[in-house]
């Protein structure tokens, strides 16, 4: 093998130009060919077969490469000719491969049109010289692009592709609001905070208003859920894993965002809950023995004289594998009275409510002057930051700074004053956050009295007690009920009468410790 000639070899012509990254500098595979083909009538090569390929050999396990590589291995060709030797490796296991074949003879030559290569140590030297330039050139061809990209995020503008409700402006390489998605992705959140809606509920009726998704059907509930996520309609976006202040037109404000995430968040984490069932009571309890969900069941009694009737009983799924439950069967009345019982324990009377609701706007009063002074004080910091910002402007104009030190600065004082708007539109959209949450805790225990004696049909205590947070857990036929704060207080008070024994057990840190306001609704 070693002793044939060059006339004597078989030759494989390997073209390879990748469709997954930018080569633009690079001839397309076809003019490859006719290079190579013309190259090798030149030198009276005999070419056994001509091989493309349209990966990038940026990473290895390239299918045709290596499929080329075994053949020369079983003998099928001893020489590979290519327009360039990036054009067979730029990573460090490609490139080894090749040096492998030639250090053991079984690849015995290369040639490149555009190229030297001579196999001998100056030769081989100068290849892995061509492999380890061309693996550079790619590594630092990445660092460039991640560095622009970065420099893009400086600037605040996401170097992507624009969510829904935007467009990408190529001429002045920006992005804008969409006329026409854009108010319709503000009236997706809108609807989703005060409708009351699910996922699949607002993409529905969002594709009854006009919006559609990218492929021109209407949005999946998964896309519902990633836009009402995303930050980039906050005025800001991620990217490479940091928070990026956007200077694109943000479509929500950070209120009604937030209001938002709350409630997905709650409904994500009593999905399970709410769902339709059957039964009333199903998927609200579990066993208090092996910690199972409890079940139940419908059983039918017939009659000597032919009627039946129909019995509804609860009992523990059983489906613990490693501990064996034989709890007894329960009779959804004796259930349902049970729960009546519990609920009436926390039942705040009309008087008590009204206590509540006085102190509640006592304090209101109180926070909206302490809000008034915190506002002024921040609107003080804004006005502070926009004189610096117009001073900056004065010196770079005067030729006091540099053009890159004025940019870096403007960008951080930009930053800090639209965090301070920020801060200042909260509080006055959201001046009180714990009232809200607070009146309808009150008027939700006030409801729980007529909850208990008059909650026909079954499933409005059930719903009464998932708004409650409740834990639920029935073991030997009794039904106990876990209460979180502000509840379990209720079931402490000495004498329910007595305005002044709930004001003793509960107001301080009360309005830290109610429900979420998703739990409420």
């Amino acid at each position: 093998m070693l002793a044939q000639t060059k006339a004597e070899l078989t030759w494989f012509i390997y073209c390879r130009k990748s469709t997954e990254d930018e080569e633009k500098q690079q001839l397309s595979i076809p003019a490859q060919i006719d290079e190579l083909k013309q190259f090798a009538a030149q030198n009276h090569y005999r070419v056994k077969e001509i091989l493309t390929e349209t990966k990038t050999a940026k990473v290895p396990c390239r299918t045709i490469f290596n499929q080329m590589l075994r053949r020369i291995e079983a003998g099928e060709a001893q020489g590979i000719l290519s327009w360039h030797p990036d054009r067979l490796a730029r990573n460090a296991v490609d490139a080894g491969q090749i040096g492998h074949l030639l250090n053991t003879g079984k690849l015995l030559d290369l040639k490149f049109p555009s190229f030297w290569f001579e196999k001998s140590p100056q030769g081989v030297f100068m290849l892995n010289m061509a492999f380890s330039q061309s693996q550079y050139f790619s590594d630092a061809l990445s660092v460039n692009t991640a560095r622009g990209l970065k420099a893009k995020c400086k600037t605040g503008w996401f170097p992507g592709m624009a969510p829904h409700g935007y467009i990408n402006d190529k001429l002045h390489r920006t992005i804008k609001v969409d006329p026409k998605n854009g108010p319709l992705i503000t009236k997706m959140f809108e609807l989703f905070s005060q409708d009351n809606l699910t996922i699949k509920a607002t993409a529905k009726k969002m594709f009854a208003l006009g919006l559609i998704s990218r492929t021109g059907i209407a949005f999946k509930p998964d896309e519902v859920k990633k836009v009402l996520t995303n930050q980039f309609y906050l005025g800001r976006f991620y990217y490479m894993g940091q928070l990026w202040p956007g200077k694109h037109q943000p479509l929500v404000s950070p209120e009604l965002f937030d209001r938002v995430q709350t409630v997905m968040n709650c409904r994500l984490r009593h999905r399970h809950t709410k769902t339709w069932r059957p039964f009333a009571f199903t998927g609200l309890m579990k066993c208090g023995h092996c910690g199972m969900s409890v079940t139940a069941e419908i059983k039918m009694k017939q009659y000597l004289y032919g009627a039946t009737q129909k019995f509804i009983y609860y009992h523990c799924s059983r489906r613990s594998k490693t501990t064996p439950c034989r709890q007894p069967f329960i009779r959804q009345h004796e259930v349902d009275q049970q729960l009546s019982d519990a609920i009436r324990s926390v039942a705040l009377s009309p008087a008590e409510a009204n206590w509540f609701m006085d102190r509640i706007s006592r304090d209101k009063l109180g926070e909206q002057k302490e809000l008034d002074g915190v506002v002024n004080g921040l609107n003080g910091q804004a006005a502070a930051i926009k004189l610096k910002l117009d001073r900056l402007v004065d010196l770079y104009l005067s030729g006091e700074i540099e053009r890159d030190d004025y940019k870096k600065r403007k960008r951080e004082l930009v930053f800090a004053k639209r965090e301070q708007e920020d801060r200042i539109l909260k509080l006055q959209n959201h001046p009180t956050g714990w009232f809200g949450p607070m009146e309808e805790w009150v008027k939700l225990a006030l409801s729980a009295k007529k909850t208990a004696e008059y909650g026909k049909p079954l499933r409005r205590k059930r719903d009464w007690l998932l708004k409650t947070g409740s834990d639920l857990t029935l073991e030997d036929k009794k039904v106990a009920i876990n209460w979180p704060d502000p509840w379990a207080a209720l079931t402490r008070r000495r004498d329910r009468s007595e305005v002044g024994a709930v004001s003793r057990d509960r107001t301080e840190g009360l309005r830290f410790t109610i429900p979420p306001l998703c739990q409420l609704s």
